[in-house]
This record gives structure tokens, C-alpha cells and sequence, in this order.
């Protein structure tokens, strides 16, 4: 059979990670079939190689311009006469010239949290939620939803109403780099500095990460004389004004504590993460983040947001905060950084949770096969609530 992927919106963080994974596996084994991926061009999907996959490269923008770049598409698919299109980005198309599935990342579509949408300014407040409802219409028009986590099948069956019966899973999976030390390229770029312990927050910034309560939480560390712990963060000015004044507000004590290196290349992490004593994240919302699998391959322990989409990823494996509260954050900190058996469980814990989830790039390409081969054939997908990782979740959703 013949498939098409259409990746162009993923052009940064998870989603471009997602993308690149994926592909680079299909890639090598499509499984028998032909592949079309409609891909930004850029240099890492330039470099994807393999017999299986042929790419069409052209960049484009989000909102209204992704909406015309999935108008162009049709025009490209109807000479490769794909039997299933598979969307990455969360928009079913309208005028889907086969059978569609639409891969879930966008997880504003499906939050209802209001402390979530305070993060926005009024005016992008407005644009996001315009953005959900037209995906949230659009989503009934998908003959599969695919999604990365149990957590975000029961939020979309749930808010949007798509039955258990048309969602698959097709998880995230930790980068093989995290896991090969000698695809450590040079030293870390975190520098040397007078912290017994260091928390890693390994982000680009975006209003949901919530990142400004680090600031919040550098002045409780700093009034309690705990000038110990630090803070490393990955911010660059061009992610934003948000992220200029995340930067100018490291001004003064702040900087003793926060130190900001800056975007981190993909090479770099492993060295990033060896470099540390933990990883943080004070997200607000998440389809899946990466950098939890990340740090367990790692071995460093998690300290991150009680929320659904933390949970069911990291389990035993993370401290859990409230995101909006810094003193409950430089409270996990401070426990963190004078227990070192309690740092040594949750490293344990966290191999046992990514052995137990078995994140592979191949198993996840092997689930977008089967997405794309039931799309096609207008198959349901293997019920997802006999999968282990949903009866773990979400195990009164069986009788259901």
C-alpha cells in the first residue's frame, strides 16, 4: 500500500522530535509499503535516509498558513495516490482525498485547566482557543485519532468525544543518543559552578511550561540561604518575548541560582544530564514530553507537575509539585538535594518505569504501520483499552 505522512508544522521541540523518529525508521523498514512524507526543510529532515520514504520538503507557518499549506497538499497527493494519510499536528484536513489519521500534539485542544489559559495574554488567549475549537471540529473527521499516551486518549475521547473504539497509540520514544554515551559529542555546555546540586530544566520556552515560577522559586531558595541548589534552564532569546523577559528576569541574586545556558543541540544532552543531579519541569500541559524518558535512560531523577500527563508517564519515577507553587517546588528541591538515597530510588525507579514502557522508535513506527495499514483498510485499531499502559492508567475505563 501506498501511505502519505504530512509533517510540515512540526518544526520545533517534541513534535519535530516525534516526526524525526518516526520517519527515520519508517525509513529504513516500511514494512512493504510506499511512503510520502510532506516535511519542513530543514537539515534533520534532510538527513533521513532510507529506501522506503521519499520526502517533499517545504516549510510552512502554523494557523491560518498550515490551513493553506493542507489546501496545497491535496494538489501534491493526487499524483502519489496515497490509500491512508497520515496528519501529524492535530488538524484532520477537510478535503482528505483518502482515508486520514490525525496523530494528537496539541494539547490545548483538549485542556479545560483555567490556570493553564492564564498563561496566555488575552489576545493569543483568544487565538489558542479558536485554534482548539476548529481542531476540536475537525477531529470528527478523522477515521483514526492517534495519541502518545493513555492519558491524552482519555482527554480526547472525553472533551471531544471521540470513541475509544477510533483511538491507537503511538507513543513517544527516549532518543538513542541518551542511551550510547559514545554519541556524546564534546563537553556539556552547562559550565562549572559552586552548587552541590543542580536541577535540569531542559525546555524551550512556551507559555504552558510555566518556566516563570522558576524565578519564583530561585527567590524562595535564595531567602532560605540554600545557595547550594541551582538551576539550569535552556532558553534563548528568540523563542519569544516571553522568553526575553524569562532572560531579563535572571537579573540581580536570581542569578546566583538560575543559570541559563541557552538552546541545548540534541548531541549535547547526554553530557547535559551527566552534568546534573536532576531534571525539573514545571509544565502546566503536555501531550508528551520527551525529556521524562530522557532523564530516566539518563538516571537522573524527575521532579515535575501533578498532573495526568506527568503521571502516567513517570509513575514512581518523579517527585510531584504544584507547578504554581514555588515554596512546594523548593521544597522537593531542598528533599532532594540532601537525600542522596532518595535520588539513588528514583533513578532505580526510573529504569524499571522505562523498561516497563518499552519506548522504542521502532515499536512506535510499528504502531504507525498498523494505524496506517487500519486507516486504510477502515479497520478499527487494536482496542486500546487492553493495551498494559491504558489498564495501568486508566483501569476503570475497561468496563466502559
Amino acid at each position: 500500500m501506498r501511505f502519505a505522512l504530512y509533517c510540515r508544522s512540526l518544526r520545533y521541540s517534541g513534535g519535530r522530535a516525534v516526526a524525526l523518529g518516526l520517519l527515520e525508521q519508517i525509513a529504513l523498514d516500511g514494512r512493504g509499503h510506499e511512503w510520502l512524507a510532506l516535511v519542513p526543510d530543514d537539515a534533520g529532515y534532510r538527513a533521513i535516509r532510507g529506501a522506503a520514504l521519499r520526502a517533499s520538503y517545504r516549510t510552512v507557518g502554523h494557523g491560518a498558513l498550515q490551513a493553506i499549506a493542507h489546501g496545497a497538499m491535496v494538489r501534491e497527493l493526487r499524483s502519489f495516490r496515497p490509500d491512508a494519510l497520515v496528519i501529524f499536528g492535530s488538524l484532520a484536513h477537510r478535503r482528505a482525498p483518502c482515508p486520514q489519521a490525525v496523530l494528537i500534539q496539541n494539547a490545548w485542544m483538549v485542556t479545560r485547566d483555567p490556570a493553564v489559559w492564564r498563561t496566555l495574554p488575552a489576545r493569543d488567549r483568544a487565538y489558542y482557543a479558536a485554534r482548539a475549537h476548529f481542531q476540536r471540529r475537525a477531529l470528527h473527521r478523522a477515521d483514526l485519532v492517534l495519541v502518545q499516551t493513555p492519558a491524552m486518549a482519555l482527554q480526547v475521547h472525553r472533551v471531544v468525544g471521540i470513541p475509544l473504539a477510533r483511538i491507537g497509540l503511538v507513543p513517544h520514544a527516549v532518543d538513542p543518543q541518551i542511551h550510547d554515551p559514545q554519541q556524546d559529542h564534546g563537553p556539556s555546555p552547562i559550565p562549572t559552578t559552586s552548587h552541590a546540586f543542580r536541577a535540569f530544566c531542559l525546555a524551550r520556552y512556551f507559555p504552558h511550561k510555566n518556566l516563570e515560577v522558576l524565578l519564583r522559586v530561585a527567590d524562595e531558595l535564595e531567602r532560605r540561604g540554600r545557595t547550594d541548589i541551582g538551576i539550569v534552564t535552556t532558553i534563548g532569546e528568540d523563542q519569544g518575548a516571553g522568553a526575553r523577559r524569562f532572560i531579563a528576569g535572571l537579573a540581580g541574586r536570581r542569578a546566583n541560582t538560575i543559570v541559563n545556558v541557552g538552546p541545548v543541540p540534541m548531541p549535547s544532552v547526554p553530557a547535559c544530564y551527566r552534568s546534573v543531579d536532576a531534571m525539573i519541569l514545571p509544565s502546566l500541559l503536555e501531550s508528551f514530553s520527551g525529556t521524562y524518558t530522557e532523564a530516566m535512560a539518563a538516571g537522573r531523577p524527575i521532579v515535575t507537575s501533578e498532573r495526568d500527563f506527568a503521571r502516567v508517564v513517570c509513575a514512581d519515577a518523579a517527585l510531584y509539585v504544584d507547578p504554581l507553587d514555588p515554596t512546594s517546588i523548593a521544597d522537593t528541591l531542598c528533599a532532594l538535594a540532601d537525600d542522596p538515597s532518595l535520588r539513588a530510588r528514583l533513578a532505580d525507579a526510573g529504569t524499571r518505569r522505562l523498561r516497563r514502557l518499552a519506548l522504542s522508535w521502532r515499536d512506535a513506527s510499528e504502531a504507525l504501520v498498523r494505524a496506517a495499514e487500519c486507516t486504510a483498510l477502515r479497520k478499527a485499531p487494536p482496542d486500546i483499552r487492553q493495551d498494559p499502559w491504558f489498564m495501568e492508567f486508566a483501569p476503570s475505563e475497561q468496563r466502559s
